[in-house]
């Protein structure tokens, strides 16, 4: 598969392609690196750059903010929470095409 190839690969659970992932990823890191250089805490960085890590299959980086939420565990809890909630809207959304004769084949 080629670079291009790669960079075109949707990934649904963010709404983007591969390559937009990977720039939201890099934005954040940025700005966690701000944020930290400037003495703030930023747990919503955190956490934002492990949800991007995760759908993209890179292993999660540790965080001492999340700690205090209960590290990596509360994150997969977050994120398979997350899934869940997505999963739920898809299916309630097919059933509303289904009552309405409207179909989407996915």
């Amino acid at each position: 598969m080629s670079w291009d190839e790669i960079r075109d690969i949707e990934i649904p659970e963010l709404g983007c392609t591969f390559d937009g992932a990977c720039s939201a990823l890099r934005k954040s890191w940025y700005s966690y690196k701000r944020y930290k250089k400037d003495g703030m805490p930023a747990p919503d960085l955190a956490l934002r750059i492990n949800r991007i890590q995760s759908y993209l299959g890179f292993p999660k980086s540790e965080f001492p903010e999340l700690e205090a939420y209960g590290g990596t565990g509360w994150v997969d809890e977050e994120l398979t929470a997350e899934e869940k909630e997505l999963r739920q809207e898809e299916l309630d959304e097919n059933e509303q095409n289904m009552d309405t004769g409207t179909s989407y084949i996915f």
